[in-house]
């Protein structure tokens, strides 16, 4: 749970985020990583 708030409090000072995956990505880690983006983009809309 620690580690959650830290990387939420993170998130909210960041402008910018990177989101890799590993090498050869499979489907599930590319939707993961899709996924992952638009949630970052909809909170993003939110902050402005």
């Amino acid at each position: 749970m620690k580690n959650l708030e830290a990387f939420q409090k993170q998130l909210a000072v960041s402008k910018n985020v990177v989101i890799v995956t590993h090498f050869k990505p499979d489907a599930d880690a590319l939707g993961s990583s899709l996924g992952l983006a638009g949630f970052l983009e909809k909170k993003k809309s939110r902050l402005l």
